[in-house]
This record gives structure tokens, C-alpha cells and sequence, in this order.
């Protein structure tokens, strides 16, 4: 199998956020911050970026 990345695109940048609530662990996909826990009404938190 071949893919074929553009050369102007970031392999390593998600196009889509990755959100996971504080209080329940649940997993959201968003591409802007979603507000609230859809499960749960808490607060959730971006794990698409790297914490250093």
C-alpha cells in the first residue's frame, strides 16, 4: 500500500482535536473544542497535543 502525503501537509499535525473528559474518560472528536462531556457534563481536556 502507498500513501501519498502532499509535501506542504504536516503528517504529525491532526486535522481533527482529540478531546478526553476529566471526570469520565470519555473520548470526544471534535474540530473546535466541543464545550462540555457529551457523557457526563464535565469538563473535557485536548490529548491531541503533547504535554511538555
Amino acid at each position: 500500500m502507498v500513501v501519498r502525503v502532499s509535501r506542504f501537509t504536516d503528517p504529525h499535525t491532526p486535522v481533527e482535536d482529540r478531546y478526553e473528559c476529566y471526570e469520565c474518560s470519555a473520548g470526544v472528536v471534535a474540530g473546535e473544542f466541543p464545550g462540555p462531556c457529551p457523557d457526563c457534563g464535565s469538563r473535557v481536556r485536548n490529548i491531541a497535543v503533547p504535554w511538555e
